[in-house]
């Protein structure tokens, strides 16, 4: 091919890419020759030694010249003359020298002035809704007052014992809360507390029981001169409550203090003292300074989704649990010994005293003398006391499961109580965060230290345990909670502090709020289960005492057109009108009826007879109660029951039976076949909403299942006359002579 024939661009189009590839090859063996093999270069460059050869001799070289060198035999020195400055001696002015600042900013002095210290926030915390029984006193409405029971045969006379020997004269003589007469001006919850121990018949002696048990006579007695040796009579009042338990960081408050009081030991802290007017009498008294107030609730109401409904609200704790404390008083419900080490006053509300048939003397006794107030016979602290041993307790330990709590008393394991650096506490008469607190003295007016109980000692706590009551709650409903510590401020009209302001207030508050994670729900108080009991596999061919309302329930089956089905009912009752008045009288127990037919169409609820323990304080013992005492009798016994609405009285709150489906169906024809499913049924609840159940799932509800087993026992128990039918007896008979 000629080169007029060459196409160079269809050549550079076909055979470009090799053409360039060819040409960068040959350029770069042509740059690793160079670099490589030309001489002085790459591998013909020389050593690192031989290279360095050179600098180094010539460092050398250096260096010894100038080591060795002089100057010339011929060398002359310059001449000097006119060349020097002559030195002038006169003093300097040196105001002509000063400088306009500072080169380096002075150390300042520090302010020894005393600041407001942060109060902390809690750490954590824990909430549980309970039906506890509270056991109760009965006094005169003065308070004035109270009753005992004698034994109408041997009428046993009141050994009268007052002055310091009675602590319950003492305590009532320290004043009542403020209440505003009648219950003008309270708050609900308060107004509440108020009719429920001031009823007509709150006593309850009219409860008719379907036994013939001995009645002893309830003789009301002075305060002043009732012998602590006397029995008491005593009522069960159920409560609702939501038991919230959480923990506080005790050392880092302590802390806290210490530095920004300008104090120099934690001990400081805790001795230091402060004049502060009572509020009762306006005279100035002797404090410690380092005291926990209580603790400031707001509570906010939401629904089932955690949607708020009502914004939050401060909470009244003090109000209606004072109403209680002034009923229950003395012995409190004792906590488990191990948290002693972590209880300070003014951060714990007393758990109020559950009820059990058995009596309370011997624990009065035993807990009296640690809370009497100075000047009474014997000042220990309960520190060692058990927890009573009577039956499962409604109350549950929930600072068990704080992991502060628990890791703070895994490090006091082992320290004496006398090591443990603990604010004095003060007795205080009916305060909800300050109850009956030991017997620490306080300090005299002049803050001498020889009315101090004793000196803390050098362990402190990491963290201490908190514990609110709320008693103002309804069922149905779902509460969210936060908290703030409340404590004295240690400045208050104080004049070395920083600024005038820090002395105005006389309480500190934490900066921030701590919310409970929990949102609490209180459960409705009565559940329709859609089970037959008498066709369990478990209570199949069960028996009841011919006397009992549920024997005639367990003779009933539903209709054989298939128009009924059977629900069982529980209701949690607080109250029902048993006796011949029509008082209602308290109860605190579930009523369960177990066999109750409903037809499509109709009202779940009903009112059915029951039996239901109530407590008879006049016999001091759970009776069965019998409506109709001229009913004919049953094997020689007033048929036991009482009727119990299990609904509302208002029609337009009730839930209707719409349908339901399932059960055992028989196919007719020569060869009968029969097929039991579950029943399922549909129900219109009084918000409108539909509603279904099923009865596998509420056959197997263990919630359910241990309910009525333990309310059965009970009953059989009480039907049989073992005492108190739960929780052990005792009563008035096992404290006193035969």
């Amino acid at each position: 091919m000629s080169l007029k024939e060459f196409d160079a661009k269809q050549f550079l189009l076909e055979k470009g890419e090799q053409v360039g590839l060819g040409i960068a090859l040959t350029l770069m063996v042509l740059m690793l020759i160079f670099s490589l093999f030309m001489p002085s270069k790459g591998f013909f460059s020389g050593s690192p030694a031989a290279k360095a050869e050179p600098m180094n001799q010539g460092a050398k070289d250096l260096q010894n010249a100038l080591a060795t060198r002089q100057p010339p035999d011929n060398y002359k020195a310059p001449e000097t003359k006119g060349r020097l400055i002559d030195l002038d001696t006169a003093a300097l002015d040196p105001r002509f020298y000063e400088m306009t600042g500072y080169l380096f900013t002075p150390t300042e002095r520090e302010n020894p002035d005393r600041r407001p210290p942060e109060i902390l926030a809690l750490a954590e915390a824990a909430a549980k809704f309970l039906h506890v029984p509270i056991d109760t006193y009965i006094f005169s409405r003065n308070y004035d007052g109270i009753y005992v029971l004698r034994d109408p045969e041997k009428k046993a006379a009141a050994n009268a014992q007052g002055g310091a020997n009675n602590p319950l004269a003492k305590i009532y003589g320290q004043g009542m809360p403020n209440m505003p007469p009648g219950g003008g001006g309270a708050s609900r919850s308060m107004q509440d507390a108020m009719k429920r121990f001031q009823g007509p018949n709150r006593a309850g002696a009219a409860v008719q029981g379907a036994d013939g048990k001995e009645e002893y006579t309830a003789t009301q007695v002075p305060l002043a001169n009732v012998s602590m040796s006397e029995h008491f009579a005593r009522q069960l009042q159920p409560a609702r409550m939501v038991v919230i338990e959480g923990s506080f960081p005790y050392k880092r408050q302590l802390e806290e203090f210490k530095t920004k009081l300008r104090l120099d030991t934690i001990q400081a802290v805790l001795n230091e003292t402060m004049k502060v007017e009572s509020e009762k009498d306006k005279k100035a008294e002797q404090l410690y300074s380092f005291r926990f107030l209580g603790i400031e609730v707001q509570r906010s109401e939401v629904d089932a989704g955690g949607k708020t409904i009502d914004g939050w609200k401060k909470l009244d704790l003090d109000a209606p649990y004072k109403i209680w404390l002034m009923n229950s008083s003395l012995p409190f419900e004792p906590d488990d010994p191990k948290y002693n080490a972590v209880k300070f006053d003014g951060l714990v509300m007393p758990l109020l005293r559950e009820f059990h048939e058995e009596s309370q003397q011997k624990q009065m006794g035993m807990m009296m003398p640690g809370m009497m107030p100075p000047g009474g016979s014997g000042n220990a602290r309960p520190d060692t006391e058990e927890p009573r041993k009577h039956g499962k307790s409604k109350y549950e330990d929930l600072a068990k499961d704080l992991p502060t709590i628990n890791d703070t008393l895994t490090k006091l394991a082992g320290v004496s109580p006398k090591k443990i650096a603990r604010p004095p506490d003060k007795f205080r008469g009916h305060e909800a965060f300050s109850a009956f607190g030991s017997s620490t003295p306080i300090p005299a007016a002049d803050g001498g230290k020889e009315a101090d109980a004793g000196t803390p000692g050098d362990t402190i706590p990491e963290h201490c345990l908190v514990r609110v009551v709320d008693l103002d709650i309804h069922p149905g409903k779902f509460y969210r909670y936060r908290f703030k510590v409340r404590m004295a401020n240690p400045n208050y009209l104080r004049e070395d502090v920083a600024s005038t302001a820090y002395k105005a207030e006389k309480e500190l508050k934490s900066n921030k709020w701590y919310e409970l994670p929990q949102t609490v729900s209180v459960p409705p108080e009565t559940v329709y289960y859609i089970v037959d009991q008498k066709y369990l596999k478990e209570t199949k061919g069960e028996k009841h005492a011919a006397e009992s309302p549920q024997a005639k329930m367990w003779k009933n089956d539903p209709s054989r057109g298939g128009n009924q089905v059977v629900f069982q009912l529980h209701r949690w009752v607080e109250s029902a009108p048993i006796d011949v008045k029509g008082e209602p009288v308290p109860i605190g127990d579930w009523a369960i009826a177990d066999r109750v037919l409903v037809s499509r169409g109709d009202f779940i609820a009903q009112t059915v007879k029951v039996d239901l323990p109530v407590w008879k304080y006049t016999q001091d013992a759970f009776v069965l109660p019998a409506e109709d005492q001229k009913a004919r009798k049953v094997r020689g016994k007033v048929p036991s029951g009482v009727s119990v609405n299990f609904g509302e009285e208002n029609s337009d709150t009730q839930t209707i039976l719409v349908d339901f489906e399932g059960g055992k169906e028989t196919i007719g024809g020569e060869a009968k076949l029969s097929d039991t499913s579950a029943i399922e049924v549909l129900m219109l609840s009084p918000d409108g909403k539909l509603r279904a159940r099923n009865s596998a799932e509420d056959a197997a509800d263990e919630k359910r299942v241990e309910r009525r087993e333990e309310v059965q026992k009970r009953i059989e128990d009480l039907r049989e006359g073992k005492a108190g039918g739960a929780g052990g007896g005792g009563g008035l008979d096992a404290g006193r002579s035969k």
